[in-house]
């Protein structure tokens, strides 16, 4: 094209998508037809609705088009049993920016060949604490930049009073163990990760302790029942409500003596 002729554009008006789309087209060919243009060129389709119910609607021509690239990444996921006499299973899960949590929940019950009705608590586990609970919806690229990634096997127990799964809580418990000087104190944490309990809402801390005895003796296969209460002085504990929507305030904090 030579001479370049001036092209006065119209008004949308209403007009069906294929007329506006090949008016705009050949008006643009009018002014810029070439072999490089028939090759290469496409169009866009922008809509532009203001405030005063005026809506523009244009086709843009385009040369390079940017498309975004997903970034794939191997991710690890440890997954701690419900029945901790099992070992700690680590996995790689092969995820990109957009996937969910819910994405990750199926391939991990495939590749443990877990049945579909498995219940799992998701977190970024971060000091040996959950720094964030993890809903199904969450993708990768909203995951905590600090932190693991934990799947805790849940086991809900039937035959305990109010123990629906609508109705219970998560349980955070920390081990620690306590050093106490003479103007001042230090812990450590006994696990990498806190262990996740569900408890009905019902539930009375003494009857936490007992269970919390019972899961946790068999790394203290010595220590007897009389001794429990020193056991259980080494443990933090924190509730999270199983809906996801927020953290529950009350706190339970077991010092040594």
């Amino acid at each position: 094209v030579t001479t370049k002729p001036y092209i006065e554009s119209k008004d949308y008006d209403g007009r069906p998508d294929e007329i506006l789309c090949k008016e705009q087209w050949e008006n643009y060919l009018k002014r810029n037809r070439s072999i490089i243009v028939d090759l290469f060129c496409g169009q866009l389709k922008s809509k532009l609705i203001c405030p005063c119910t005026n809506i523009s609607v244009t086709f843009d021509p385009f040369m390079v088009l940017s498309v975004p690239i997903l970034q794939i990444i191997s991710l690890e996921v440890k997954f701690v049993y419900f029945n901790l006499e099992k070992k700690t299973a680590l996995l790689q899960i092969v995820v990109h920016d957009k996937t969910s949590v819910g994405e990750i929940h199926s391939k991990l019950l495939a590749a443990l060949k877990l049945p579909p009705s498995t219940k799992i608590f998701y977190a970024s586990i971060y000091k040996s604490e959950v720094y964030k609970q993890l809903a199904m919806t969450t993708t990768y690229s909203e995951m905590p930049q600090k932190g693991n990634f934990y799947a805790y096997e849940i086991v809900y127990d039937a035959d305990s009073k109010g123990a629906e799964e609508k109705d219970c809580y998560y349980l955070e418990v920390q081990m620690q163990t306590i050093s106490r000087g003479m103007y001042s104190g230090s812990y450590r944490n006994d696990l990498d990760y806190p262990l996740i309990f569900p408890v009905p809402p019902l539930a009375k801390i003494a009857e936490l302790k007992l269970e919390i005895f019972r899961r946790l003796q068999l790394f203290f296969p010595k220590v007897e029942a009389a001794d429990k209460e020193k056991l259980l002085g080494s443990l933090y504990m924190k509730y999270f409500p199983v809906d996801n929507e927020k953290i529950h305030p009350y706190v339970i904090e077991i010092a040594n003596n």
